[in-house]
């Protein structure tokens, strides 16, 4: 998604935390640490430009039929299958990103998309290089356990710990 260099630096100047530039290993504009991060805080939040109910290129999936693209800086995380970043639902219609970890300055800022995702519409290879890989996101609803296992419901959609409505039928 193209950004023009004045709304990349004013996103920037307005999260305290936060330095959005380009990544050292070609995925393109990552978040960064601006400053050293302490586990539990809160690092940026999120708010949603448009809301859809189906799945669209940089949506963020927010519950059962409501996706999202969410504004700068949230748009531009990267993922990670050892996310340095976990969310919370917010007012705004997003999620907040929270450390994970305490996190030193100049770090790249990672979140772990199948946290929020249910299913991942087109599966895609995940080229992450974290030890624990999964090499192949697909969703929520094929990792689930081991995502809460990893990251504790409190970093999970909320959504995704419900059952899922059933559809209604003609």
């Amino acid at each position: 998604m193209p950004y023009c260099q004045q709304s990349l630096n004013e996103a920037s100047r307005a999260n305290a935390n936060v330095d959005i530039r380009e990544t050292n290993d070609g995925k393109g504009y990552g978040l960064f640490a601006r400053n050293n991060l302490s586990k539990g805080q809160h690092v940026f939040r999120g708010k949603a430009l448009e809301i859809h109910s189906h799945a669209s290129p940089h949506s963020i999936q927010t519950d059962w039929d409501r996706h999202v693209i969410m504004d700068l800086p949230a748009i531009l995380v990267n993922h990670s299958c050892e996310a340095n970043l976990g969310i919370r639902p917010n007012l705004f219609g997003a999620y907040d990103f929270v450390a994970l970890q305490d996190i030193d300055t100049g770090r790249e800022l990672l979140w772990d998309y199948e946290t929020a995702e249910n299913e991942i519409t087109c599966e895609f290879q995940c080229n992450c290089g974290a030890p624990r890989c999964r090499s192949t996101l697909k969703g929520f609803h094929f990792n689930g356990s081991a995502l809460v296992e990893a990251y504790g419901e409190e970093n999970i959609a909320p959504y995704l710990l419900e059952q899922k409505p059933q559809e209604k039928t003609a």
